[in-house]
């Protein structure tokens, strides 16, 4: 065994095969120490539906709130499949899956980089910064995760496309769609945005200062019309989910309705607040690496990094596209910045890296990611946000699945998945007029959230027994001045209360 260790040809391991090595160790590593745990409220919101499918089959009615309202799943694939993880795996199950899904979206994301910066150790590093921004706090369980995966998906078909790479691969871009409506039908809508800059780089011919249309072939026509036929196939390829139409309409529902514009994740960024200024900062830096890069500038470049600024400034749900998709705009012109590129000392780096440091290196890194992910106590789970002792307290002491209760927003979707019916979660859709006709039921939560209405209104109105709020916020101080109002349990976050009329 000894002789064969040492006859062992590491050669082979170096030069073009060990930073492959290296890449895939440390994805490992850094999901391993820096991944979140389960701890997302929408999560619970989509174990809650994904159970239901998988025990009744596809809803077309509401049955996890007190009223009586249509509604269809935009992402039962997504939630299915996250059920079907926590029944066998449990939370744990759910805590690996993520971690492997990160694993695969970023290597994809590596291949692009690779491919757009001609093999350049540059989209190695700048992998790895994509890598920690997306995995420590943007990618979480939500059907986010497949849409990212099939958006990057989609961005390599149209690169290898219009680079002559292959003329075939673009009639992939109907089974994408498929995939995409029936794991995250909301976010059908861009994945046309994202052909269009490919199509302005093939339709218009411009060249303003180091601005032009990026032509890989001497007859670029040639590809409009496979494109264009792949685009139009992938509109009707759509329509091939459960739902049919209703689901390609939802994306316009939610921007029709002005309460939902109110929900933190559809709201602009606070630049005061460290999050704010990091995405300001991911937002200012590719626009400087353009502009102060040498290389000329292509055309979809341009609309890219316009168009997502414009995105991720409107509402910061998108900051996870943003991540993926302008990360492959800075990695096709970094390159640009000879005179203040760190090229000598990344070069420097991967001469130390010779074939037995990556061995040594591969040892350190699995003994540090074992300490810190089991050793020393890792949560996998993090619940420290939701009201778990109120929500034992309901279910072993009251009529849970029969009680009228009014609750917070953003303890809805873990009252769900527990099986008690809410007044509000955060399918903010379903509550509103423009998608159940005549609905109130989110403007009037809103209403009394803020004091805009008297309390005793909205209680009478919805016929509610019990109220399970935040613990010492506004409408907490109102409920305890009101006698008919009878705290009968609280926890460190929540409080519940028993209205007597």
């Amino acid at each position: 065994m000894v002789k064969l260790f040492k006859n062992l040809r590491l050669s082979r391991f170096s030069e073009k095969k060990y930073p492959l090595i290296l890449v895939g160790i440390t994805w490992l590593y850094l999901a391993l120490v820096t991944l979140i745990p389960v701890s997302d409220g929408d999560t619970f919101l989509h174990l809650a539906l994904g159970k239901y499918i998988y025990y009744h089959g596809l809803l077309s009615k509401d049955p996890f709130s007190m009223h009586t309202l249509d509604y269809y799943t935009h992402e039962w694939l997504s939630e299915y499949i996250f059920y079907i993880i926590y029944k066998f795996g449990g939370y744990l199950g759910l805590y690996l899956f993520k971690f492997f899904f990160i694993v695969l979206v970023l290597g994809v994301c590596y291949k692009i980089n690779c491919f757009l910066s001609k093999g350049s150790k540059l989209s190695f590093y700048y992998t790895l910064i994509q890598y920690s921004s997306i995995s420590v706090s943007y990618f979480v369980l939500r059907p986010q995760m497949f849409s990212a995966l099939i958006f990057a998906l989609e961005i390599y078909v149209l690169e290898m496309f219009i680079r002559g790479r292959s003329k075939k691969i673009i009639y992939l871009l109907p089974l994408f769609v498929v995939l995409l409506v029936n794991f995250h039908a909301g976010t059908y809508p861009f994945f046309f945005v994202i052909i269009t800059p490919y199509l302005a780089d093939l339709l218009f011919k411009i060249r303003i200062g180091r601005v032009r249309s990026e032509r890989y072939s001497t007859n670029p026509q040639s590809l409009v019309k496979p494109l264009l036929f792949s685009t139009a196939v992938s509109l009707f390829s759509g329509l091939l989910n459960p739902y049919g139409l209703k689901v390609l309409k939802y994306f316009t529902l939610l921007f029709t309705s002005t309460h939902t514009q109110n929900i933190g994740e559809w709201q602009t960024s606070n630049f005061k607040a460290a999050d704010g200024i990091g995405i300001f900062l991911f937002i200012f830096i590719p626009a400087v690496i353009l502009i102060c890069s040498r290389k000329p500038i292509n055309l979809r470049s341009v609309l890219f990094l316009v168009g997502m600024n414009y995105m991720v400034l409107t509402a910061v749900r998108y900051f996870l596209l943003y991540l993926i998709i302008v990360g492959f705009v800075i990695v096709e012109h970094i390159d640009g910045l000879k005179p203040i590129s760190p090229s000598n000392l990344f070069k420097k780096v991967h001469k130390f890296y010779t074939a037995k440091t990556a061995l040594i290196l591969i040892l350190m890194l699995y003994c540090s990611a074992f300490y810190f992910s089991f050793l020393h106590e890792r949560k996998i789970t993090d619940f420290s946000r939701f009201p778990v002792k109120s929500v034992e307290y309901i279910k072993n002491n009251l009529d849970y699945k029969n009680i009228r209760i009014f609750n917070e927003y953003n303890y809805g979707s873990y009252m769900m998945f527990h099986g008690i019916r809410v007044f509000v979660d955060s399918r903010a859709d379903l509550y509103v007029r423009e998608y159940n006709k005549g609905c109130t039921v989110l403007s009037d939560f809103m209403n009394l959230t803020y004091g805009k209405v008297y309390h005793m209104d909205i209680f009478n109105k919805y016929k509610l027994d019990y109220c399970l709020i935040y613990k010492n916020h506004v409408l907490d101080s109102f409920l305890k001045r009101d006698k008919r109002f009878v705290e009968i349990f609280s926890d460190e976050i929540s409080v519940l209360y028993k209205i007597n009329r």
